[in-house]
């Protein structure tokens, strides 16, 4: 895809988040044309605005996550009732937000992860992409406009481009990481839809990236002790960050292709070259590997 066809994709987002929003919502009435306060179902039916709480932007990439068709498969569903997550990380951006003299909790871990710069993936004027601290899924990513910017109707014009090329860049990162189309599940978390002025003023628009892939035959499980003690990484997200930054830096790198001029015994010499590095870096991920498992069974 281009950054145009993302950037369409990213407007039809906006424009249906606005069309949804409740009557009672202070945004609703700032914007130009808020569009239609009734919603009609596919079945006939139509439900008022005011009766819709919550819109979940999410995008199933690949089988390995239960996609049902083979291209990524974006869905938006709007729900009566707040989602748990969302209502979770609304409650202590709102809590934080409370004992810091009015402070964001997103922004403020924004500012914290471009100074310290262990886990930053990429950047550009507009957004953030991190590894964030709290990472469960290898080569998890959080990706966060560089203010406090509540929905997706409140990015300006050139926002919107960024976060298009936040959105390309790092499907192009992950699928470089592995050399395959990389599998993941992303959601956007934004202001409710019948948010009240105080409910836009903690929420902070961001998008979770959470792929399941450790190797591209490896996928991780949750098992006995991260479903009921506490989740374990397998990678820590300096170390995925560090990887993810290498992939971008290999997708500026220009590609070595025969020019037909070299003899073969220098063609050969350079199969064997790669042959030995690819089987070094099978050797170093496998030996990676055994570490983490033995520290997993001496533990």
């Amino acid at each position: 895809m281009t950054i145009e066809e993302v950037h369409c994709i990213i407007e039809a987002w906006a424009k249906l988040y606005a069309i949804h929003l409740s009557p009672d919502n202070p945004l609703k009435q700032n914007l130009p044309d808020p569009g239609a306060s009734q919603t009609t179902f596919t079945d006939g039916s139509s439900s008022d605005a005011r009766d819709l709480v919550y819109m979940q932007i999410f995008d199933n990439n690949g089988s390995i996550v239960g996609a049902s068709n083979p291209h990524p498969h974006g869905q938006i569903w709007i729900t009566s009732s707040m989602p748990d997550e969302p209502r979770k990380e609304q409650a202590q951006m709102k809590k934080y937000r409370e004992e810091n003299c009015g402070a964001h909790l997103l922004g403020a871990y924004v500012s914290l992860e471009m100074d310290k710069q262990e886990r930053v993936v990429w950047q550009n004027e507009g957004f953030l992409a991190v590894c964030p601290w709290w990472a469960v899924w290898p080569y998890e990513v959080l990706l966060l406009p560089k203010r406090h910017v509540p929905s997706l109707a409140h990015l300006t014009a050139s926002e919107k481009l960024f976060f298009s090329e936040a959105m390309l860049q790092l499907n192009r990162i992950y699928d470089n990481l592995l050399g395959i189309t990389f599998p993941y599940v992303s959601a956007i978390h934004q202001a409710p839809l019948n948010a009240t002025g105080e409910d836009l003023e903690s929420s902070y628009l961001h998008v979770h990236f959470s792929p399941p892939l450790l190797f591209p035959s490896i996928k991780k499980f949750f098992g006995g002790y991260e479903l009921y003690g506490e989740p374990t990484r397998e990678i820590t997200p300096e170390d995925a960050s560090a990887q993810l930054r290498a992939s971008l830096a290999r997708l500026s790198e220009p590609s070595v292709k025969s020019t037909g001029s070299e003899s073969p015994d220098e063609a050969g010499s350079q199969s064997t070259s790669c042959a030995k590095e690819s089987g070094g870096r099978k050797e170093k991920r496998s030996s990676w590997w055994r570490r983490i498992m033995g520290k997993c069974i001496r533990v």
